[in-house]
């Protein structure tokens, strides 16, 4: 088996998929956030050139890619395994954006089978893709991040009387600027959300040292993108970045989670916690299905 991977969330998908059949023999081309997501699951691997793809795909019986936006590498996966008759499946990891996930330069190139890792996105993908069969599994990354939680939960420290607030960003303009050529297609951009999150939270007038905050940027995003809205007079609460934690572990230290769209305000509802999205012009996530996610602009009203 090929297995491609570039951005962060297929790659988590794919590699958690990987380490629980390790009787696969594979070989891997990986490139972007995945190359790192891959290390640290699997430990050392070899990784194969992106320029032996096609010939790699050629020698192949079988092809497993997870899908990007910040790549073309699974969809010219995709394509060239269709073109040498190989077997190609591909495991989609969010709940949004299918259809754009598998258009190549204009151009749909769908593989043979989609794995899906629960109902929502079987739903989904059944209505999207009709004449592509769409198999549901279980969702491997899930089943790590369950794992995990519950580790973490083994290890809980004791409660405090400070509110710890994680909030999860994405790269929503460059986003929009892969799928139109404007930074401005969805409407906002993350630092737009990010100015009306800060906004809010100092509408609530936490008493000085009863807030903590800390933000968790995407893993394609570079670490100093923030640093303006940080140790700034205007903030008024302390505000870090989250460095050499997991996922897990931040949503463990937390009490609100607030972001977007993002696969982590589904981790951290797994993890109990309390979810806010925070979208302007929206009062819900717009690819996220899942029940239970509130709107941050109401927290006023709720608390």
């Amino acid at each position: 088996m090929l297995v491609v991977a570039h951005d962060a969330g297929g790659a988590e998908v794919v590699s958690s998929w990987l380490r629980r059949n390790p009787q696969c023999s594979c070989r891997i081309i990986v490139e972007g956030p995945a190359v790192s997501i891959f290390e640290r699951k699997l430990g050392v691997i070899q990784l194969e050139p992106v320029a032996d793809l096609e010939r790699l795909v050629e020698e192949s019986s079988q092809v497993l890619t997870g899908t990007s936006w910040g790549s073309d590498l699974e969809k010219q996966a995709i394509r060239l395994a269709t073109r040498h008759n190989v077997k190609v499946v591909s495991f989609l990891d969010h709940w949004g954006n299918y259809p754009e996930r598998f258009q190549l330069v204009g151009e749909q190139v769908l593989p043979d089978e989609i794995w899906v890792g629960d109902k929502y996105a079987l739903e989904i993908a059944e209505e999207t893709f009709k004449d592509t069969p769409v198999q549901l599994v279980d969702n491997p990354y899930l089943l790590d991040i369950q794992d995990e939680i519950s580790s973490c939960k083994a290890k809980a420290s004791a409660e405090t009387d400070v509110r710890h607030l994680l909030y999860i960003c994405e790269p929503v303009a460059a986003h929009a600027y892969k799928s139109s050529g404007r930074e401005d297609t969805f409407d906002f951009t993350e630092f737009e959300a990010m100015s009306l999150f800060l906004t809010h939270l100092r509408k609530l007038d936490f008493e000085i040292g009863k807030i903590e905050v800390r933000i968790r940027l995407h893993p394609s995003e570079p670490f100093s993108k923030y640093d303006s809205y940080i140790g700034t007079e205007s903030v008024q609460f302390p505000m870090v970045k989250s460095c050499d934690t997991t996922l897990v572990e931040d949503c463990a230290w937390s009490d609100w989670v607030v972001g977007m769209n993002s696969m982590a305000l589904v981790v951290a509802l797994m993890a109990g916690k309390e979810v806010f999205c925070c979208i302007p012009g929206h009062t819900r996530p717009t690819g996220l299905p899942h029940k239970g996610i509130k709107n941050f602009l109401e927290v006023g009203e709720i608390y």
